[in-house]
Parts: C-alpha cells; sequence; structure tokens
C-alpha cells in the first residue's frame, strides 16, 4: 500500500513539475495526462484492463513498426530489452494501457487496435 501511495505522490509531483515549467498547450497537456493516465492504470489495473492491454500487446508483437531497445548495459542487467513503438516513440510497456475512453488519435498511430 505504502508502494502505491509513493507512486501516486511521485506522479503528482510530475505532472506540477510539468505543467509549472513546461506550460504546454492544451493539446500536449491531453496528451501528457493520458500518459500519466496509461502509466497508472499499468501500475493499478483491473482484470479487465489488464486483458485489454494484453490483446494489444499480442497485436503490436506482430507490428513492423516495433522496436526492441537494448537497455542492458543502462540497467545494470535488471531490465533485458524495452519496446517502443515505432510510429509513435511511445514505450509499449505503458501505451498498451491506453484509456478506451481515450481520442483515437492518441491510441495505435496505425488504428490497428480494436478499442
Amino acid at each position: 500500500m505504502a508502494t502505491g501511495l509513493l507512486y501516486k505522490k511521485r506522479m503528482v509531483v510530475s505532472i506540477i513539475f510539468i505543467i509549472i515549467f513546461a506550460q504546454p498547450n492544451k493539446r500536449e497537456m491531453n496528451k501528457f495526462l493520458t500518459i500519466a493516465k496509461a502509466w497508472g492504470i499499468a501500475v493499478f489495473h483491473t482484470d479487465e484492463q489488464k486483458e485489454l492491454a494484453d490483446k494489444r500487446s499480442a497485436v503490436c508483437s506482430t507490428c513492423p513498426s516495433l522496436q526492441e531497445v537494448d537497455v542492458k548495459n543502462m540497467t545494470g542487467g535488471l531490465v533485458n530489452n524495452y519496446f517502443l513503438c515505432g510510429s509513435c516513440g511511445c514505450p509499449l510497456q505503458g501505451k498498451i494501457y491506453t484509456p478506451i475512453d481515450t481520442p483515437k488519435e492518441q491510441k495505435c498511430p496505425l488504428d490497428k487496435w480494436e478499442n
């Protein structure tokens, strides 16, 4: 429980920092909030959200835009590889948890997901 609370506090601080210093426009802010929601869902997902993310991950795993980045040296061996969407540059680990009610342009940029 304490870990979840710490995660939420860090996310709030990150959001405040970006709003104050980056001064994003409305479109950028909406995109940022969608990304923050997706990462929050990735950590605290329901069974239904996990099932949707698994379906999206299966679609992404066959996409020619999928890029694998070797981060073994950067993470001291904790993580071997990292997958990115080659079309939008988003890390798939969070992207696949994009909320269903998100505008279409913030989901799969190649429109390969059903929802």
